[in-house]
């Protein structure tokens, strides 16, 4: 039988097979472990609500304001109530002569973009008119509005 060159190079091609083969047998061990991390969960950085009732109140004249909540955080934040109480400077300037309108917060809330602001809409104040009480304790008096969010 004649040798020729193929034969030598699938002679070789096969031993090189068989030698890599057996020299890839391999061990292994099982093992277990356990390990553990950790992390912190930030928090809400509250918003800053602003706005005023102008012209300045007169009787039976409702006062439509707008109120801008404020978004100093670098992330949204959720905005689902706001509302607003207020307290006339003249303790005898009664809040019971007054209608309070609460302002509407979109269904489901808004989100307040970071670094950003909303207006909402809908808040009014009025002095009602009562034909038989003296209202004059009313007269000139300062009216501080404080707002409540969530």
């Amino acid at each position: 039988m004649r040798i020729t060159k193929k034969k030598v190079l699938g002679t070789v091609a096969v031993a090189s097979v068989v030698a890599l083969g057996a020299g890839s047998a391999y061990a292994f061990w099982t093992t277990t472990g356990t390990g553990s991390g950790s992390g912190s969960v930030g928090t809400d950085a509250g918003f800053s609500i602003a706005g005023d009732i102008s012209p300045a109140l007169l009787l039976d004249q409702a006062r439509p304001f707008n109120i801008t909540v404020t978004n100093s955080a670098t992330f949204a934040q959720h905005l689902t109530n706001l509302s607003f109480d207020f307290t006339p400077s003249n303790a005898s300037c009664l809040k019971a002569w007054f209608t309070a309108v609460q302002p509407t917060v979109a269904a489901g809330g808004v989100e307040v973009a970071p670094n950003g602001g909303t207006q909402v809409f809908g808040a009014s104040l009025t002095l009602n008119n009562l034909t038989t009480t003296n209202q004059d304790a009313c007269k000139n008096n300062t009216i501080t509005v404080s707002y409540t969010a969530s």
